[in-house]
């Protein structure tokens, strides 16, 4: 049997051949999408998913922190931020979406922060929004046919089997399209401020063709807002404002 490379290479020059190397373990693999079907991951990564044993006062404060993330994050990579805002709700895509956005801005995350994914979308696209004005009137007198169809193919849709999910989509596309305006006036105002109070109530009363699966009570409004900050994003990168007067 020929002798290794290393070890007839020495003899050739005359010197001692070298002892035997112990192999060096290969590395471990690197893991950068975690196994979104076990609930103690999402926990790692500060998410609440399920959201429900959150107090109200909890919710809004940890929204409003996610806001801050979401601020930051916008700043480094808007990319990012675009890409969880196209993903469709609740699946897989978006989860990983967002843990992409978490991992790349870990310097934008001041202190842990539990937040459902759908209200981290509502964040970043506030985020998005910020400094974005549109030339649609406060209420819509007519909505063009054509504009509907180009906000319907601009938003991503939803997981198939999450009807509260797409029912919350679908109320809050419908306020958008009936009062664009005001709906960026609520979202120019902080949440849980009397002026976003005041707004939620004049939208409530301009879009009532729309319903209300999601309710009317606090709690409500930061899910609300949160669904409403998406809908608006998806409106202004859809036909750049055009149809409705």
């Amino acid at each position: 049997m020929a002798a290794p490379f290393g070890i007839a290479q020495a003899q050739v020059a005359g010197q001692t051949p070298p002892p035997d190397q112990p192999s060096r373990p290969e590395p471990p693999p690197l893991i950068f999408v975690p196994d979104y079907t076990r609930a103690e991951t999402l926990r790692r990564q500060e998410f609440d998913f399920h959201n429900k044993l959150m107090q109200q006062e909890t919710r809004l404060s940890n929204y409003r922190m996610a806001r801050e993330f979401a601020d930051c994050a916008e700043r480094i990579s808007p990319g990012r931020v675009a890409a969880l805002l196209n993903k469709p709700l609740a699946s897989s895509a978006e989860r990983r979406a967002a843990y992409s956005l978490m991992r790349f801005a870990p310097g934008c995350l001041g202190q842990s922060v539990y937040v459902s994914i759908p209200l981290l979308r509502g964040a970043v696209a506030e985020a998005a929004l910020h400094d974005v004005q549109i030339a649609d009137p406060k209420v819509a007198t007519q909505i063009d046919s054509e504009r509907v169809r180009q906000f319907s193919g601009a938003t991503p849709g939803n997981e198939e089997g999450q009807e509260e999910i797409a029912a919350f989509s679908r109320f809050t596309q419908c306020q958008v399209l009936l009062a664009p305006g005001l709906v960026r006036d609520l979202l120019g105002e902080d949440p849980a401020s009397t002026g976003e109070k005041s707004l939620r109530g004049k939208l409530a009363d301009a879009t009532k063709a729309c319903g209300n699966p999601i309710g009317s009570d606090e709690e409500a409004a930061v899910v609300h807002r949160s669904y409403l900050a998406e809908a608006l994003y998806h409106w202004t990168r859809s036909g750049e404002n055009k149809g409705a007067s």
